[in-house]
């Protein structure tokens, strides 16, 4: 799956003087993040965690079965 902000988030973590986190809150944004996404993003030095909001625990699954070095955070609201 083609991630359509990859790009934009690559830009930032190699700017970034300091280690970046992902946050997916796709209430807020009406984007949600795939996991896919985040796994890709996750190979970056300076990309070093991600909160995810958007309440999928598919998603959690997904996050910390492939990560190693990632935080992964998530927030369920409702439960």
């Amino acid at each position: 799956m083609q991630c359509y902000v990859s790009s934009w988030i690559l830009l930032v973590a190699d700017k970034s003087p300091i280690p970046v986190i992902l946050y997916s809150v796709p209430a807020n944004t009406g984007i949600d993040m795939p996991a896919e996404c985040v796994i890709q993003l996750s190979t970056h030095k300076n990309i070093i965690g991600v909160k995810d909001s958007g309440g999928d625990v598919r998603h959690h699954h997904d996050h910390i079965r492939f990560y190693v070095r990632f935080t992964c955070w998530h927030a369920l609201d409702g439960f």
